[in-house]
């Protein structure tokens, strides 16, 4: 069962606009499995709207996340290491679980076309 919590950070991940650039992104970076987390917690879930292709990290220590949602078109490149570097994910959908070598470990992201 979803949280009025969650469903309002998904209502509020819906309402942003979508940019005209081809390689915008917009996800939400979930701490648990099947877009949960500790609501008690500081943190715990990510908005990240990023719009162009260059590499992003993801903060100091990187982002406690295991799974990941996503409400547009395009895909993303996940690393385990600054800089995208180290094993990478390609994420089109929404997961409710990540790839265990990102699990708990994610510290860098690109934006690219999805392969066709």
């Amino acid at each position: 069962m979803k949280s009025a919590t969650s469903i309002a950070l998904i209502a509020l991940f819906a309402s942003v606009p979508v940019a005209s650039a081809g390689h915008g992104r917009r996800f939400i970076l979930w701490e648990h499995p099947n877009f949960n987390y500790d609501h008690d917690d500081k943190g715990g879930v990510w908005v990240e709207k990023i719009w162009d292709e260059k590499c992003w990290n993801l903060g100091e220590h990187g982002r406690m996340a295991s799974s990941i949602s996503s409400g547009d078109d395009g895909c993303a490149i996940f690393y385990n290491h600054i800089e995208c570097k180290g094993e990478s994910w390609i994420q089109s959908t929404s997961a409710a679980t990540i790839p265990s070598f990102l699990d708990k470990n994610i510290w860098s992201f690109r934006n690219h076309d999805c392969p066709k």
